[in-house]
């Protein structure tokens, strides 16, 4: 099974790796994408065995470094829908 990442998906992993580099540095944020990029790997093995948030919208979350959390959905393939990373001040 394959994956895609939303457009929303796609800037929420670049401000979340922006951010890492910049309060941790270029080399946990280079960690941070490969072990993300490994995560959902796994999750195209087992697409069903995350918690489900949404049966209607087939939404389901995935923790992922303790502190950031991944929504997606499946079907013929994983289409991850949101990235959240609650480190970050949303304020801002």
């Amino acid at each position: 099974m394959d994956y895609d990442v939303t457009p929303e998906a796609r800037i929420g992993l670049k401000n979340i790796l922006e951010y890492l580099n910049f309060e941790f540095g270029l080399k946990f944020s280079e960690s941070y994408y490969s072990d993300f990029e490994h995560i959902l790997f796994l999750a195209t093995t087992q697409p069903e065995g995350f918690a489900i948030v949404s049966l209607k919208r087939n939404l389901r979350k995935l923790v992922f470094r303790k502190r950031t959390t991944i929504y997606y959905q499946v079907t013929d393939y994983i289409k991850v829908v949101t990235i959240i990373d609650n480190r970050q001040d949303f304020n801002v």
